[in-house]
C-alpha cells in the first residue's frame, strides 16, 4: 500500500539522506451473486401465472481487505430489497457477506415470454459498480377449449328438414390456461365461412377469457336421408 525509500547525496565528505513514503491508493472492489426462485404459491400448479412471485437473494461480497460504505443494492425489477442494517448498507468490512432479498411479483407479459430476466447492481463510495443478471424459467401451460353448438333452422316453419334450409353454429373457444394464445384458427369442413369478433384466426386470447365464433351449414338432400349432420370444429 506504500513505497519507501531513500534519497543519499554526498560530497566525499558529508552524506545526507532524506526518506520518502508514498501512499497507494488500493483499488477496492465489491461483487454480488443473484439467485432467484419462483414460488407457485397461488395454483400450486407447477404452472406460472400472473400474480406469483419470484423471491430473489443477493450475496453481496466485499472482496477488498478495506472496509467499504454506503453500498448500495439496486434492482429495476425489485424495489424494495431489504438488507441487514439497511440498505444502502452503513458497511461492510474487508472480506465479509450480507445478503440481501427482494420479491418480484409476475405480471401477464412475463408468463407469455416463460422467464424473467433482470440485472441487480451494487455500487459503494469507494468502489466502481458491479452487477449479476439472472433468468428464472417460468414454466408455461397453453391450453384452450372450444365447445360446438348447432341448432336446425326450420326456415320453412313445418317442423321438418328440407335442403336449403340452415343449421347455425355456435363455436365457444376458451382460453384456460395462464399463457396468452395468439392466432387462433377455427374451422370446420361443413362450415365456411366461420366468423369470429375480432377475425378468423382470433388475433389473441387472454387467460380466463372466450370468444364465441359463428358459421352456418346448408342441408343437403343426404343429409336429410342420414336424418343428421356430424361435423367437427
Amino acid at each position: 500500500g506504500s513505497v519507501d525509500n531513500t534519497a543519499t547525496a554526498s560530497d566525499g565528505e558529508t552524506t545526507n539522506q532524506d526518506d520518502e513514503n508514498v501512499l497507494l491508493p488500493a483499488q477496492l472492489s465489491i461483487s454480488v451473486v443473484k439467485t432467484g426462485v419462483f414460488q407457485d404459491d397461488t395454483a400450486a400448479d407447477g404452472f406460472a401465472q400472473a400474480g406469483e412471485t419470484i423471491d430473489y437473494s443477493f450475496e453481496v461480497t466485499n472482496d477488498s481487505a478495506s472496509t467499504v460504505n454506503n453500498v448500495s443494492v439496486s434492482d429495476p425489477l425489485v424495489p424494495a430489497i431489504t438488507c441487514p442494517g439497511g440498505n444502502p448498507i452503513p458497511s461492510l468490512a474487508g472480506g465479509a457477506s450480507v445478503t440481501c432479498t427482494g420479491t418480484y411479483t409476475l405480471l401477464q407479459g412475463d408468463v407469455d415470454l416463460g422467464q424473467v430476466d433482470n440485472t441487480v447492481t451494487v455500487d459503494s463510495d469507494e468502489t466502481p459498480p458491479a452487477s449479476d443478471d439472472e433468468t428464472v424459467p417460468l414454466v408455461q401451460n397453453p391450453s384452450f377449449t372450444i365447445v360446438k353448438t348447432g341448432e336446425f333452422q326450420d326456415e320453412s316453419g313445418d317442423g321438418f328438414a328440407q335442403p336449403g334450409e340452415t343449421i347455425a353454429y355456435t363455436i365457444e373457444v376458451t382460453n384456460d390456461g395462464f399463457v396468452t394464445l395468439n392466432n387462433i384458427s377455427v374451422t370446420d369442413p361443413k362450415v365456411t365461412p366461420i366468423t369470429c369478433p375480432g377475425g378468423n384466426p382470433i388475433p389473441s386470447l387472454a387467460p380466463g377469457a372466450s370468444v364465441q365464433c359463428t358459421g352456418s351449414y346448408s342441408i343437403v338432400e343426404a343429409d336429410i336421408t342420414l336424418g343428421r349432420v356430424d361435423n367437427t370444429a
